[in-house]
């Protein structure tokens, strides 16, 4: 909703930083914020809720919307079919966060289920070869934590590479990044990090999410 696109046609994900897929399985999840839930009808044989401490005034999806391709771009991909990656993700999670690892297992076996293209190579240059392989349509690129990564120069390289695939279909680019003042995820709007809108602040979890 936030990102203004137009209604109507299946939306295609794109995930820079693919976070093995499972995040392009966002249409796939439950969602509970303070006790207002948003629930998706997911055809998968497991479930994943993801609950979330709404604060401040906004108005909450009543449906995710129709998912068109989904794909992820990272330079080592993770592929969870595989037992040993899904075990290596597993061993990342802290011991002491028994939630979040059989939430995990759960998104894991989602994502076996679904659909997913994983381009490894650097995002500047395999964004830019979507233009021509994506469906018509509209598009979300969106990030997680995974700017840090980059120099400046990289930066202006992704940024120019999102308003490039914007020129041929509508584009919005939601990004979760840390904030230099808090270190808090800081979710944006907007085509170039620089001039994007800030939306929200979120806790690196997802755990709270406040309106900013």
């Amino acid at each position: 909703a936030e990102a203004g696109l137009p209604a109507g046609s299946p939306v295609h994900l794109v995930d820079v930083g693919a976070s093995a897929g499972l995040n392009l399985c966002l249409d796939r999840f439950d969602y509970d914020y303070s006790g207002e839930r948003v629930v998706t009808g997911n055809p998968a044989s497991a479930r994943v809720t993801l609950v979330c401490d709404k604060r401040g005034g906004f108005a909450l999806p009543t449906a995710t919307p129709v998912v068109g391709e989904r794909v992820g771009l990272d330079l080592a991909p993770l592929d969870v079919t595989d037992p040993d990656a899904a075990a290596w993700l597993e061993a990342l999670v802290w011991p002491e966060h028994q939630d979040r690892l059989e939430r995990l297992r759960s998104a894991i076996q989602i994502r076996r289920e679904t659909p997913v293209r994983l381009i490894a190579g650097d995002a500047t240059r395999t964004l830019a070869a979507l233009a021509d392989e994506l469906p018509p349509g509209p598009a979300v690129v969106f990030h997680t934590m995974m700017a840090y990564q980059l120099d400046d120069a990289s930066r202006t390289a992704l940024d120019d590479a999102v308003a490039a695939l914007a020129a041929s279909r509508p584009v919005a680019r939601v990004a979760a990044e840390a904030v230099e003042v808090s270190h808090r995820p800081q979710v944006r709007v907007g085509l170039r990090w620089s001039d994007a809108e800030p939306v929200a602040m979120a806790h690196a979890h997802g755990r709270w999410l406040e309106r900013a």
